[in-house]
């Protein structure tokens, strides 16, 4: 699966640690092969790798919701990055 199709895109957690959180995300790192993503409503700032991701939505635990309005993604994102800075 292609990092630029995820990214931007909210999707739900139906299964696991986070069951019934939302993902959106945030960007791909491709050095690392990692997805910056903040996880809602906590506004949480998580890092999953492509791998975790690819295997998550093929076995259905993710699943797709939207893609992030331009405004709303750039909130996200900011939010993100707040966060992280905040740890």
């Amino acid at each position: 699966m292609k990092a630029k199709k995820i990214l931007k895109n909210m999707y739900f957690v139906k299964f696991g640690d986070r069951t019934g959180q939302f993902l959106i995300f945030i960007d791909y790192i491709q050095d690392t092969k990692m997805y910056n993503v903040l996880a809602l409503p906590e506004s949480e700032p998580l890092y999953i790798s492509q791998n975790d991701v690819e295997k998550a939505i093929t076995h259905k635990v993710l699943d797709y919701v939207e893609t992030m309005p331009d405004a709303v993604y750039e909130d996200c994102r900011n939010e993100f990055n707040y966060r992280e800075k905040n740890k």
